[in-house]
């Protein structure tokens, strides 16, 4: 259901999410003990789990942002559920085990012993993508507890400072009842997990990688391995490959591809982010970092009268886009097209109307130092 193989591509990313990680465990075991009634010290939280001082005051805001009233229930002491394909309860490393999961909060209502509630308390910055997380904790609730007939579920976004779950047309909660589950969701969630199955190997790469935390994931091994063997993919394929074979290494590479892209993309901005702060020497008078550049700005209605005067209206919305360089030596050529020297003639009016701005504004790149860039 989760892996954790999203980012794993660098040391560095590892160790950056990994922060994040840490604040979520040290976030579950706060509600974990103050729900058991024990005595919290953050500060000594804070120590256990490595976090830095800013981190321990979001911590802190977190723990009060959501707050549930458990008086009139009472938690259920192990969570870590699993169950067979017939949603039958079984032990989570029994060999028929189809779904596990460990819920952050099961309990029961005192009075009304047939209805219980399942939290997940989400410690990150987004909200889930979909809502089988909490359908297969449903799952395992009416599984492990054959008293409960109705299950009301629930995501804490405690960072955001809301919750989720099922709604009526009024907006109130609406739990789940057995039969209904039994009858219309569980159907959906086993073939879910049957296909799922059919397709995994040692783990899943899907979509659910990019609101997972990405560190002791079985993937970061591989993704090592093949970023080390980078045409290894390729060498999979003989040259006269079946399309069959080629179908084969789509539909085994495809997501890993986009769990990939997504993890260069942070990398990458992580990078650019270190470049807007500090300038980084890279060897032979290079340098990465902010790069003051000039942008041209052309100021069309100063600028579309005076093409107007070149061109035909209809000519002009063949060739004009955005006021760019570019595009003023598109019109130029279009309307002298065997004059040599025009261009610099036409933005020298251009300036004499004011109808161009030239702007300083910082660039992240890779630069000669000492050298000047304009862009338009």
């Amino acid at each position: 259901m989760r892996c954790r193989a999203y980012f794993a591509v660098s040391k560095h990313c590892v160790d950056a999410v990994g922060d994040m990680a840490k604040f979520g465990s040290a976030f579950a075991k706060a509600k974990e003990r103050e729900r058991a009634g024990q005595v919290l010290d953050l500060d000594a939280l804070r120590l256990e789990y490595g976090l830095t001082t800013e981190e321990g005051d979001e911590l802190k805001r977190c723990l009060f942002r959501i707050q549930r009233d458990f008086s009139d229930w009472s938690l259920a002491p192990e969570r870590e559920l699993a169950c067979d394909e017939q949603m039958q309860p079984v032990n989570v490393n029994d060999k028929r085990a189809f779904l596990s999961g460990r819920p952050d909060v099961i309990a029961f209502h005192l009075t009304h012993t047939n209805i219980a509630q399942v939290v997940d308390e989400k410690s990150g910055r987004q909200e889930q993508l979909d809502e089988f997380q909490l359908l297969a904790y449903v799952a395992l609730v009416f599984a492990n507890f054959p008293q409960v007939d109705m299950v009301d579920a629930q995501f804490d976004y405690v960072r955001l400072g809301f919750s989720t779950g099922r709604k009526d047309k009024d907006g109130k909660p609406l739990p789940y009842s057995r039969l209904e589950f039994e009858s219309k969701f569980w159907p959906r969630i086993a073939g879910a997990i049957r296909e799922a199955k059919k397709r995994r190997k040692e783990f899943t790469v899907g979509i659910q990688c990019a609101r997972c935390a990405p560190w002791a994931c079985p993937a970061f091994f591989q993704f090592r391995q093949m970023l080390q063997q980078p045409g290894a993919p390729v060498a999979m394929l003989e040259p006269n490959a079946p399309a069959a074979a080629k179908a084969a290494l789509v539909i085994d590479w495809l997501p890993k591809l986009k769990v990939w892209k997504a993890a260069l993309d942070e990398l990458e901005a992580v990078v650019k982010s270190i470049g807007e702060q500090m300038d980084v020497e890279l060897g032979d008078n290079l340098y990465y970092g902010n790069k003051p550049t000039l942008q041209t700005k052309f100021a069309g209605d100063k600028t579309l009268p005076f093409f107007l005067k070149l061109l035909s209206p209809e000519q002009l919305g063949e060739v004009i886009g955005p006021f760019s360089k570019s595009t003023v030596a598109e019109v130029v050529k279009t309307a002298f097209p065997k004059l040599k020297g025009k261009y610099q003639e036409i933005v020298d009016q251009l300036k004499q109307l004011n109808a161009i701005n030239t702007v300083e504004r910082s660039k992240v790149s890779v630069y000669n130092r000492g050298e000047g860039e304009s862009e338009s």
